[in-house]
């Protein structure tokens, strides 16, 4: 598909963008006396629908979303372009599937959007041990996560294949396109692998197990990684440092945490990017991940004030939209 073909859907998202919480709307909101004063602060900037009332803030937040996506599915020439960014929700859907089964539950209340599996798809196949109705790329994951988490009521080692599993094939779906949509995804399985090999080191993981939690598809590789995690810490803070000194200061000087925020940052930065390139996707991928994060960041205000965490620690939470 040629870059001119999203001429619209670039002038569609510009306009749009006006319409983002500033900073002035977030300092607004973490003043808010509490959850209802930040939901009717919401409600005046046409957040989940101009007009509409909402009984609480996940009914707005699944609103907003799907606003979101909705415009993209009107606006776009060809949605599966971003496969690759709702693959994850496919897979925490999977998750939330074999959790409630396993547990006797009704999965719906923990299923998110969007996605590019029906959440009912995923529950029949888990019913019915029938994986074929699943896409190729989520039948092995499925079945060896639900055997885990049904024969020996493992739960981490059941995330740990599931999350393995969605970071791969979301880094083979990015490469049809390359790109940023590619940069994301790489993005992802370096940020994951690195918190793995950390915290692996700190626990004294087996290789075995530290092996079985990587994703292949990135450097450094599974191989270096698990070599540097058996070894400690300070050996996945020198290969982190062979590849992004920049994330390797973080790690060092400030842990997981401090990593996290500078994964983000290099996230925002691959996204202003994309924002200013006249045209093709990259503007429509910026656009709708500033709208997931200004998501996740409304998000985190309403569980810090429904938890009373004092304002300076949510502040330290919020990214950049």
């Amino acid at each position: 598909m040629r870059d001119t073909d999203y001429a619209y859907a670039v002038a569609r998202v510009r306009s749009n963008e006006c319409n983002l919480l500033t900073k002035q709307d977030i300092d607004s909101l973490m003043a808010a006396p509490d959850c209802d004063a930040c939901l009717s602060r919401l409600a005046g900037k046409g957040w989940g629908g101009q007009g509409r009332r909402f009984e609480n803030e996940s009914a707005m937040i699944d609103a907003q979303c799907e606003r979101m996506w909705s415009l993209i599915g009107e606006i776009a020439p060809d949605l599966s372009v971003f496969d690759s960014l709702r693959i994850p929700n496919d897979y925490h859907n999977l998750k939330a599937a074999i959790k409630a089964f396993v547990t006797g539950q009704e999965p719906d209340r923990f299923f998110i959007t969007p996605y590019t599996v029906e959440p009912s798809v995923i529950t029949e196949a888990i019913k019915e041990r029938n994986y074929s109705l699943l896409p190729e790329h989520m039948q092995t994951a499925a079945q060896d996560a639900f055997r885990t988490l049904l024969e020996q009521r493992n739960g981490q080692l059941c995330d740990i294949i599931i999350d393995k599993a969605s970071l791969e094939a979301s880094l083979e779906n990015a490469k049809k396109y390359g790109g940023t949509l590619l940069e994301l995804a790489k993005l992802s399985i370096l940020r994951s692998n690195i918190k793995i090999a950390w915290r692996c080191s700190l626990q004294k993981r087996s290789a075995n197990f530290i092996a079985k939690a990587l994703a292949e598809g990135c450097s450094p590789d599974t191989a270096q990684l698990t070599a540097a995690s058996l070894e400690g810490k300070d050996a996945v803070i020198e290969l982190l440092h062979s590849i992004d000194s920049g994330l390797e200061k973080a790690l060092s000087e400030e842990g997981v945490e401090g990593f996290d925020k500078a994964c983000d940052n290099k996230r925002t930065q691959l996204l202003t990017k994309a924002k200013y390139t006249p045209l093709g996707v990259d503007p429509l991928i910026a656009y709708m991940i500033a709208c997931e994060n200004e998501i996740r960041n409304v998000r985190l205000i309403f569980t810090g004030k429904r938890n009373c965490i004092p304002d300076e620690r949510i502040r330290t939470m919020l990214r950049e939209v």
